[in-house]
C-alpha cells in the first residue's frame, strides 16, 4: 500500500472524531481498528519490538536533535503491510503536545 493510502485512511478515521481531554487511548483504538480494516497490520505500542532497545529515534525537545534512547521505545502504532513496516504513528493523549510552533514540557515528556 502507498503512503498516501494510508494517509487517507487515518485523515479519513479522525476527521469528525470527538477528541477532548485525555482522548489519546480511545483515539487510539479507533486509528487501529481503521487500519485493520483497510487491511493492514498496526502493531500497538511496537510489541513485536520493530525498534532495538537504545535505538537512537527521539528528537529532544531542547535542542531538537536526535538523542540516544536509554531502553527501547514504544511507538503507538507500527503498521505493517505484507509484514513490512510501512509507518511509525503516534498518538497524543494531551493534545496540548501538539503545536503549531515549539513542544510543550509536560511531566518532562
Amino acid at each position: 500500500m502507498a503512503i498516501d493510502a494510508l494517509e487517507d485512511i487515518i485523515r479519513s478515521a479522525v476527521r469528525g472524531y470527538p477528541v477532548g481531554p485525555k482522548s489519546g487511548n480511545q483515539l487510539h483504538r479507533h486509528l487501529h481498528d481503521s487500519i485493520v480494516a483497510a487491511g493492514l497490520d498496526p502493531d500497538f505500542e511496537d510489541s513485536r519490538g520493530f525498534l532495538r532497545p537504545g535505538e537512537a529515534v527521539w528528537r529532544d525537545k531542547h535542542s531538537g536533535k536526535v538523542v540516544e534512547t536509554a531502553g527501547r521505545r514504544r511507538i503507538d502504532l507500527v503498521v505493517r503491510d505484507g509484514g513490512r513496516v510501512i509507518a511509525l504513528i503516534e498518538v497524543e493523549s494531551d493534545l496540548n503536545d501538539l503545536r503549531e510552533s515549539g513542544v510543550s514540557n509536560r511531566s518532562g515528556h
